[in-house]
């Protein structure tokens, strides 16, 4: 008895209903599973670049595709944060000068935003965090909090220009005057977001980043507000 006669013989699944399929063509899948912590965005991209080099020694009748890629949903959160980034600081800029009325003022003020947010990028480097949704809301929420300072002892220091006296030693009064309440609102405001740190579970997990790098960035827009900006005061300030 040939096994012809009562059947045949061919490579596939045991069980023909648990076979993997795309478009009716039986396929293998491998899934990539990210290590918590790495960088999903990195290992997407190291993937598209091998798979390129893949396919150049594969045959004719084997494909490779991406079925599914979850990186796509984190690209557009990020894409959108980073719109918000450049509408935060326009709007900024535009109420600023609303209310100061002049352009040399307004380009103070407007100086520590990059400034506070590239310390805030090096405090994120210190402490090994990736650039991802939480942190960037940090660096949005940054944006408007991190001119307060420097809006106050700019102010401080025009007032005493307008009234006739020279930029250099309003500077030097003008920041002397209003350095402790520079620092008591900075201390306040670490104080606000510094314990989101110390909370427990999945949540404390999630908004550590968060929380240190909107301390950063309000500590160094601080330091900026007491040196940075008096000094520019009194190169751009003129009395008018």
């Amino acid at each position: 008895v040939r096994f012809n006669d009562i059947g045949r013989a061919e490579l596939g699944p045991e069980d023909i209903r648990g076979i993997l399929k795309r478009d009716g063509v039986p396929m293998v899948m491998i899934a990539m599973i990210p290590q918590p912590g790495s960088n999903h965005i990195d290992i997407v991209d190291e993937t598209y670049r091998r798979l390129e080099y893949i396919r150049k020694d594969l045959p004719d009748d084997v494909k490779v595709n991406v079925n599914y890629d979850n990186t796509q949903y984190i690209r557009s959160s990020i894409g959108e944060v980073k719109t918000t980034i450049y509408i935060a600081f326009a709007l900024v800029v535009i109420i600023i000068y609303f209310f100061l009325r002049s352009w040399r003022a307004t380009l103070i003020p407007i100086l520590v935003i990059p400034v506070s947010l590239i310390g805030a990028f090096f405090i994120m480097y210190l402490a090994g965090y990736s650039i991802n949704v939480l942190t960037l809301l940090a660096i949005v929420l940054a944006i408007g909090i991190v001119v307060d300072d420097a809006i106050v002892v700019m102010e401080n220091i025009y007032v005493k220009v307008e009234q006739g006296m020279n930029p250099v030693e309003a500077g030097l009064a003008g920041s002397k005057e209003i350095y402790f309440a520079i620092i008591a609102t900075t201390i306040t405001l670490i104080s606000v977001f510094f314990p989101i740190v110390f909370l427990q579970g999945i949540t404390g997990r999630l908004f550590r980043e968060f929380s240190i790098v909107m301390a950063g960035a309000v500590g160094i827009s601080a330091f900026l507000a007491l040196s940075l900006t008096p000094m520019v005061s009194t190169k751009l300030l003129r009395h008018e």
